[in-house]
């Protein structure tokens, strides 16, 4: 059946002609216009670099946010509070056997 189906034109794929010819990105163009980088290699480059600090920062944030096991209450206790801790609470255990 697929041997009987014929095409009249060739199966060429003109995207330049369809669409255009390709552009710069905007933010590649915004850097020469400021004069900030001369080459579209150089601003490519510097977008990286911004690419890369941005995750480097959202990384360190997140993990001050989210690293810390300890949420601080037991520095804050004073020896007798933790004393007057159920005998079962880890924190009255763990300071017993330390002191």
């Amino acid at each position: 059946m697929s041997d009987k189906i014929q095409f009249d034109e060739e199966n060429e794929f003109k995207s330049k002609e369809v669409f255009g010819s390709p552009k710069k990105p905007g933010m590649v163009n915004w850097l020469q216009k400021k004069g900030l980088v001369k080459s579209d290699k150089t601003a490519h480059y510097i977008l990286l670099a911004v690419i890369v600090i941005c995750f480097g920062l959202v990384g360190i944030l997140l993990a001050r946010e989210f690293g810390s096991t300890s949420n601080g209450t037991q520095e804050s206790l004073t020896e007798m509070e933790i004393l007057q801790l159920p005998e079962n609470d880890f924190r009255r255990i763990q300071y017993e056997r330390n002191n």
